[in-house]
């Protein structure tokens, strides 16, 4: 089975995920991943799951689910359009499909 991602410690502060992940300690506002997290008791938010390929957290509870990769910011594309996809925020293209030209055409 491939691992996706190496999920450490979850917990809670106030209004905030903090978790380890890939060995990279994060912090995020729940209000931006999931309204039930934020309304949810600690019991709620305390009860969860982590997939073994490491990727998503589960909260039985609440029945929610969230992966790692939406946390991230990482888009997941479908194997027929694999000629672009998007991270943090950018969109990337595949090089076979980029062409400089009729981009700069789209701006003129």
């Amino acid at each position: 089975m491939n691992k996706y991602h190496d999920i450490g410690e979850i917990k809670f502060c106030e209004n905030l995920l903090e978790t380890t992940i890939d060995g990279v300690k994060r912090r995020f506002q729940l209000k931006n991943i999931s309204s039930l997290l934020e309304k949810a008791s600690e019991i709620e938010r305390k009860t969860f799951e982590i997939s073994s390929s490491g990727y998503g957290i589960h909260w039985p509870l609440l029945d929610e689910d969230i992966s790692i990769d939406g946390l991230l910011g990482i888009v997941n594309v479908p194997k027929g359009n694999r000629h672009f996809g998007m991270f943090n925020g950018r969109i990337l293209i595949h090089p076979q499909f980029y062409d400089p030209i009729d981009d700069f055409q789209d701006y003129m």
